[in-house]
């Protein structure tokens, strides 16, 4: 299936995940957890591939340690 339908991988480095992280909550007041947050750091990682188009992006989960988050925004 993977195949047929994946058109590519983006890698996303840990700094990235944590700019997402507080570009959503700042932005967009959303508590996401790190890897809920790997489609926006996708777009931080790649912009160029993703530059003018139209992109959906899920991000999802709120349940994220309280002192890690406090780490992350900080």
């Amino acid at each position: 299936m993977l195949r047929e339908g994946l058109a590519g991988i983006v890698e996303v480095s840990e700094e990235h995940i944590k700019e997402a992280v507080r570009l959503l909550f700042s932005l967009a007041n959303l508590k996401v957890e790190p890897t809920g947050a790997l489609s926006i750091g996708a777009l931080l990682t790649e912009p160029e591939r993703f530059g003018n188009r139209s992109v959906c992006c899920v991000v999802s989960g709120g349940n994220v340690d309280p002192g890690i988050y406090r780490e992350i925004l900080a």
